[in-house]
């Protein structure tokens, strides 16, 4: 036959219910095809065995034929079938001397030759490898398997292949005199350093500490940069602080741009605050600060005793202040003032009673006596004059009443 491509694998996606999986290249016995089941999500591969798990049709064809999974062993949703030929690098012809020479026999040969190239050519292309223009003087490394155990294979200042502990091997800190080599990881224990560092050319330490600053620095490239992470969590401490303070702090001597909202909201007592500075419940609730009328709140208006002017219910509870006159009077001031007005109306009425009184007293006197006429005439008539005064009193005693009694029914009505 003749071999026309070197395709050498297929694979296919299970479902759970297809069992045959054709392979379009030749082979030349059963045992020649390797079927790999993998399952897709963790890539864990697993060969399967001929007759076993699977069989095995069109062996010494041209075209290929079939791999059928067993009973049992179908293929589910998740996995991945992979046929790949794999012939043994083997030479089974043998040619006898004198004897006859079978072209056939010789196309078999050859054909098989074709197909173990094909299949190593598969392999290679699976490798990691140099590109045709690179170079590197071995790529073998004699490292025992018990001294390369737990290590990685890597590349040293030649960009040899090599074996090592770790990608950097870390050896305590920094100190003078010292030969580090490729990839050693060292600690700059210098005052508020503690940086990790590695060594990207070799050489023989010297200078002091800190590294970013020392004769070889450029020898070094910064791993861990502990300064600023120490110095950042330093910086977030002191803003947590801050930020707490501000929210906490409403019994302490602030001023002006120290408050923070909560600071606002929830100072009181103790904290300075004029003008525009205070918030709403911190007003509210400082209820025996000294304000100027605009930075009066509603609260402090209804609660306050020190303010210089009235709110509404500030005027009712201090309506007997003799302090609030005039048009600041509230209607239970004006009612209080009422009653005191019905006071001095019936003080007045009184008063004009006990005038009357003295009048007729003295007209009896008048005329009881004669020597004392004239004077008693006159007395008489001053009498009636003052009574007179102190009846209109009387009637302007009423006159008020009448006002106050107005205010108190109003004050009634207001109150339900």
């Amino acid at each position: 036959m003749t071999i026309s491509s070197a395709t050498n694998k297929v694979s296919y996606s299970g479902n759970g219910s297809t069992t045959v999986f054709p392979y379009a290249f030749p082979i030349t016995t059963d045992a020649d095809l390797k079927v790999y089941i993998r399952v897709t999500a963790t890539g864990a591969e697993t060969l399967k065995t001929l007759s076993t798990h699977y069989t095995v049709s069109g062996a010494g064809g041209s075209s290929g034929g079939n791999v059928t999974f067993t009973s049992g062993n179908t293929p589910v949703s998740g996995q991945t079938i992979v046929v790949l030929r794999d012939i043994p690098a083997t030479q089974s012809l043998d040619l006898v001397e004198n004897d006859s020479f079978s072209a056939e026999s010789l196309e078999d040969s050859l054909d098989r030759l074709t197909m173990i190239t094909s299949d190593v050519e598969e392999e290679l292309a699976r490798t990691i490898k140099l590109s045709r223009t690179n170079t590197m003087t071995s790529t073998e490394f004699t490292t025992s398997a018990a001294s390369r155990a737990s290590k990685v294979l890597s590349f040293d200042s030649s960009g040899e292949l090599a074996v090592s502990q770790e990608l950097g091997e870390f050896q305590g800190n920094w100190a003078a005199s010292t030969a580090y080599v490729l990839r050693d990881l060292i600690k700059d224990n210098s005052a508020g350093k503690n940086n990790i560092w590695i060594c990207i050319t070799a050489h023989t330490s010297s200078g002091s500490l800190p590294i970013d600053t020392n004769t070889d620095a450029a020898k070094w490239d910064l791993i861990v940069d502990a300064t600023s992470a120490t110095a950042a969590a330093a910086a977030a401490v002191v803003s947590a602080q801050l930020a707490d303070d501000y929210a906490v702090k409403v019994d302490g001597a602030v001023t002006g741009s120290d408050y923070s909202s909560k600071a606002w909201s929830v100072g009181g007592t103790g904290v300075t605050t004029t003008g525009s500075r205070g918030s709403s419940k911190e007003w509210a609730t400082t209820t025996g600060a000294t304000v100027d009328t605009s930075e009066y709140s509603a609260k402090e208006y209804a609660l306050g005793t020190t303010v210089a002017a009235g709110s509404a219910k500030d005027w009712a509870v201090l309506a007997e202040d003799s302090a609030v006159t005039g048009s600041s009077y509230s209607a239970l001031h004006h009612a209080a003032k009422g009653a005191a007005s019905a006071s001095a109306a019936s003080s007045s009425a009184s008063t004009a009673s006990t005038q009357a009184t003295n009048s007729s007293n003295s007209a009896t006197a008048s005329a009881s006596s004669a020597t004392a006429g004239a004077s008693s005439a006159t007395a008489a008539a001053s009498s009636a004059t003052a009574a007179a005064s102190s009846a209109t009193a009387a009637a302007s005693s009423a006159s008020s009443i009448s006002f106050t009694l107005d205010d108190v029914t109003a004050l009634a009505i207001a109150l339900g």
